[in-house]
């Protein structure tokens, strides 16, 4: 429950209470024990320090009443767990699998820290649900586990016939069948699955009676299963026989854009969201968005990747701290010094400042680029910041980017402002026999752009306008970011040191911050993201557009 936890805790509440998951296609309805406030439920716990979120899904949902089930599966955990807990669930009817949402707060009802063992999470949690729902339906027809273990035998993902299989075998990932007849499922659905884990080579024969699993196999059948899950919602946007990408954030991918379709959570666990975005040329890009990205459905986005840097700010700081402790980093002695220090509305607590470098540090010495000693402190190179720097040469890494860059094209159309509309080409028509929505709908859009203008009869001076009204705009929210005086001219010659400024509808600025601490914002005819911090000199150029060079010309570097 970090900074960014908080807000991805959020983001999952708000998923899972969103619109047409009920019976009857209203909101969830987010409850709990009997009193339950729903108010106080959401609101900040002080010294939360983790949430657990699980989904329980009984395949006979239907014949259950689901709301009872929770709170008796919940009663029972905190039977289990020897405190009261404080809990929420939202029941969802619109899969094929009706289930329930459980988020359980970091903090009991007493305000105590709450640690569950991930052995009861992991596997005594789902005996109790079975305890649970065989008491009020029976035991299962033996004939319905069958049929169960028939299905499950060729699937390529984690089932409950893997399940089983994981506690059978020896630390070399071995397994005998004579311990695979120990099992419930039948020998021969045993032999059926683990040929087919043969075939996805995950495991081998190592003679008549033993098998050998590749050490990663579990992993290997969850993100399969994953994949599986995501063509499922591909399919469901672009029908079967439409065409699809899963983009790779890890690797380089051409920029482009699109309108986004659909958005959703992708890991209903962590609250990583996707987007699906089509493109004019009608192929359908599945994105699992960055944290934080705030995209809507209908928008116009841009979707690109840039390099990602490896040298972070705070490893600047921790390599200037243990620099002036011979080499070590001490997180006592930070928490302590931070303690001491007055703290800005809206800064991270020295709990939190400390507890990121932690976490910082347990990922840099996954690299092994630093130590972490036996009584808690870490031993940090001098050369820690080149050492990074070092490796963005050898192991580069890509950083996905999804900005919104136009509202939807209904929007658009009507807007008395330049639009995203505006700069475009109407496009060709989709051969015969074909359909590329999104082409469809952009060549109506421009049509229909084109007539509201016409009538207007004052497009030119319309455009005009607008741009600098847009131009503005972009400069009072850049100002207000970093907290300057914005200069309301656009000279024809400046120098100063570039400042982040995103995008608007597709057009480009850079924001400069001249020697005087006065803002300058002009438009420019390309990104210039890459010069953020740095030095330029921006000068209108022989067609008027502004051009950005690097360094400050009027001091001749």
């Amino acid at each position: 429950m970090t900074a960014r936890g908080r807000a991805a805790a959020a983001q999952h509440l708000a998923y899972i209470e969103r619109d047409g998951v009920n019976q009857d296609g209203s909101k969830g309805d987010l409850y709990g024990p009997e009193g339950f406030d729903r108010e106080r439920f959401v609101g900040e716990l002080p010294g939360e320090k983790r949430q657990f979120r699980f989904i329980v899904s009984p395949e006979d949902a239907a014949e259950l009443d689901l709301r009872a089930f929770t709170r008796a599966l919940m009663t029972q955990m905190e039977a289990d767990l020897g405190r009261r807990l404080v809990w929420g669930a939202v029941e969802h009817w619109n899969t094929d699998n009706p289930h329930a949402h459980i988020v359980v707060r970091g903090l009991d009802a007493s305000g105590d820290d709450l640690t569950i063992d991930p052995r009861y999470m992991g596997s005594g949690l789902r005996w109790r649900a079975q305890e649970i729902v065989t008491n009020e339906l029976g035991l299962r027809p033996e004939g319905a586990l069958e049929r169960q273990w028939e299905e499950e035998v060729g699937r390529d993902r984690f089932t409950s016939i893997d399940r089983q299989l994981v506690p059978l075998l020896d630390p070399e990932g071995r397994l005998s069948l004579e311990r695979a007849a120990r099992l419930t499922v039948a020998l021969p659905v045993v032999m059926g699955r683990l040929e087919t884990l043969e075939k996805l080579q995950l495991a081998r024969r190592d003679d008549a009676n033993q098998w050998v699993l590749s050490p990663e196999w579990t992993v290997a059948l969850q993100a399969m299963g994953e994949r599986n899950d995501v063509i499922k919602r591909l399919h469901r946007e672009v029908g079967r026989g439409g065409r699809y990408r899963l983009v790779d954030a890890g690797q380089a991918v051409p920029s482009f854009k699109g309108i986004v379709r659909r958005k959703g959570l992708h890991d209903e666990h962590t609250g990583e969201m996707f987007a699906i975005v089509e493109t004019v040329g009608g192929v359908a890009e599945y994105i699992r968005l960055p944290q934080g990205t705030a995209v809507r459905e209908g928008a116009i986005v841009r979707v690109s990747s840039e390099a990602e840097r490896w040298v972070r700010s705070s490893d600047r700081a921790l390599q200037e701290l243990a620099d002036r402790n011979h080499g070590v980093y001490d997180p006592g002695a930070q928490l302590a010094a931070l303690q001491q220090r007055h703290r800005l509305p809206g800064q991270p607590t020295p709990a939190e400042l400390v507890a990121g470098n932690e976490r910082r540090l347990t990922r840099l010495a996954r690299y092994r680029l630093v130590e972490r000693l036996k009584d808690g402190r870490w031993r940090i190179p001098p050369t820690l910041v080149q050492d990074l720097e070092a490796r963005e040469k050898t192991h580069p890494r890509r950083k996905l980017r999804v900005q919104e860059i136009a509202p939807s094209l209904r929007v658009q159309v009507g807007r008395e402002e330049s639009t995203w509309l505006d700069r475009q080409e109407l496009p060709p028509a989709a051969a015969a026999g074909t359909r590329v929505r999104f082409r469809e709908e952009l060549r109506a859009a421009l049509m229909e752009r084109g007539r509201v203008l016409r009538a207007r009869a004052a497009a030119p001076a319309l455009e005009d306008a607008s741009l600098e009204r847009e131009r503005l705009v972009v400069g009072r929210d850049v100002a207000a970011a970093h907290k300057v005086r914005l200069a309301v001219e656009q000279p024809e010659r400046l120098s100063g040191r570039v400042v982040a400024c995103e995008e608007r509808a597709g057009r480009y600025y850079v924001a400069i911050l001249d020697r005087d601490r006065s803002l300058v914002v002009v438009p420019v005819p390309r990104p210039v993201t890459n010069l953020v911090g740095r030095n330029v000199t921006a000068f209108r150029g022989n067609d008027s557009r502004f051009e950005v060079a690097v360094g400050d010309l009027s001091r001749g570097e």
